[in-house]
């Protein structure tokens, strides 16, 4: 039991930052020191028992948010070397990978599906990955963080419709919160509507200039990479008005990187065409030392005869020896600039080879880089679609009609969102936790005057 003056001591901070215990605990266990600590020292207390409790917070809802497409995460891999008793990054896999598909793909582990998993079991799955593919014993450390998400969008009877940022386990209720709140009032909801309409067709047109782009684009890098000099625009695009200008952008492009590459591989073409001239003239030449050498020696072994017999004196027989000498010489310089010339050539077709391959490599990176932005640029365009429907269709008839028979308001909530690749909508209300990439309906309906019924157009 506890001592008569127990509950009268003023507990050690320091023993809530070295206690095994949890850290909202912990920071429960600071708060507890207000009780008999003085007015300013509480408050400095406070404040950083407010402050770990914000950070657990903050830390369990990351750890329990299931990743979902268009989230980004920040990856980082460590390993502690024994040897050098430090911990040494991999550079090669730190960086921020988006999930475009629900998927990403790390160097040394390949694709990997992350959508519904928590940044935990993500960083748990490398790790063991990475173990597997390089043979350690202990598996390397690997650090996971949310960098960002997907946005949500906010339409109806709202301050400022539109786009925002998501944070986890965002709710009806805050999303309305940052996009301004509910409307006040209906004349206000008029008058807001045509701009809703420019702004909601602006953002469509935007979005398809962007499919259009990088539809034609990755006609175009598909096209290189099976080293064609020309491409034709999509059939989904043939009546598009601006279709053709940027194809004829992407043709200049593709021209200019096109003879940037002729004039490299033409450059390497001569220099291979001038070590193959000079082998042959090597050749030649190697074949005429030969023959001289051949007659060198047959004069030594006449004149070498002759001086045996008396007849020739030893200078001339050390002149012919000196002669067959300096040419055997010569034939063995010959030989070497042969072997070197050989070498130049075989280098010059390596590097012409290595030209096409980085060439044929960048093409591929491009073509990798188009296609999530490719599928990114679709959503945008159904979004967009919905909210031109939402500000040219629904809204105005449920306005017009809430006008007749409005008594009072009370808002109602739905969420639009993309179930295997299509728009699909949920009732919600305000505390209904939201994904990325959702779109929250915000309708305030109208309680119909006694006798009547609010009538929506059907269709709408």
């Amino acid at each position: 039991m506890p001592g008569p003056n127990s509950y009268n001591r003023k507990p050690s901070l320091s023993s809530h930052f070295i206690r095994p215990a949890a850290c909202s605990a912990r920071a429960y266990g600071i708060i507890d020191a207000l009780v008999t600590g003085s007015r300013q020292a509480g408050l400095r207390v406070l404040l950083l028992a407010t402050f770990l409790l914000a950070t657990c917070l903050q830390s369990s809802l990351a750890d329990s948010y299931r990743l979902s497409p268009y989230d980004k995460i920040d990856l980082r891999v460590v390993e502690w070397r024994q040897g050098e008793a430090e911990y040494k990054e991999w550079e090669a896999l730190t960086g921020t990978y988006a999930i475009s598909d629900g998927n990403i793909s790390v160097p040394l582990v390949g694709e990997i599906l992350v959508e519904g998993k928590t940044i935990g079991e993500v960083s748990k799955e490398i790790a063991e990955r990475l173990q597997g593919q390089t043979g350690l014993l202990n598996a390397p450390s690997v650090s996971v963080n949310i960098a960002s998400h997907g946005s949500i969008y906010v339409m109806g009877d709202v301050q400022n419709p539109g786009e925002f940022p998501y944070s986890t386990n965002m709710t009806v209720l805050q999303a309305v919160t940052v996009a301004g709140g509910l409307r006040r009032k209906v004349d206000a909801a008029f008058m807001r509507l045509d701009r809703d309409r420019i702004a909601a067709a602006g953002e469509l047109e935007e979005a398809e200039l962007a499919y259009t782009r990088m539809l034609v684009r990755q006609a175009r890098l598909e096209a290189e990479l099976e080293e064609k000099n020309d491409f034709g625009v999509p059939v989904e695009l043939s009546d598009h008005p601006k279709a053709s200008g940027i194809a004829k952008e992407e043709h200049g492009f593709m021209a200019a990187r096109n003879s940037m590459l002729r004039s490299k591989l033409d450059t390497l073409v001569d220099l291979q065409a001038l070590n193959e001239q000079e082998i042959v003239t090597l050749d030649d030449k190697i074949k005429s030392q030969h023959v001289q050498i051949e007659l060198a020696k047959k004069e030594l072994k006449g004149v070498t005869s002759l001086r045996e017999k008396g007849l020739a004196v030893t200078s001339r027989q050390m002149a012919l020896q000196r002669e067959l000498a300096d040419a055997e010489s010569k034939l063995l310089d010959l030989e070497i600039a042969l072997v070197r010339s050989k070498q130049a050539l075989k280098k010059a077709e390596r590097d012409g080879e290595d030209l096409r391959s980085t060439h044929l490599a960048e093409i591929e990176k491009d073509l990798q880089e188009v296609r999530p932005k490719l599928e990114q640029a679709k959503v945008q365009m159904r979004t967009a679609a919905l909210l031109v429907n939402e500000a040219t269709v629904t809204t105005p008839a449920i306005l017009e009609a809430r006008e007749k028979n409005a008594v009072r308001s009370e808002p109602t909530f739905a969420v639009v969102r993309e179930v295997k690749g299509w728009p699909k909508r949920i009732s919600a209300d305000a505390y209904s936790t939201l994904r990325p990439r959702d779109i929250v309906e915000v309708v305030i309906v109208d309680a119909p005057n006694a006798g009547q019924s609010l009538r929506i157009p059907p269709g709408n």
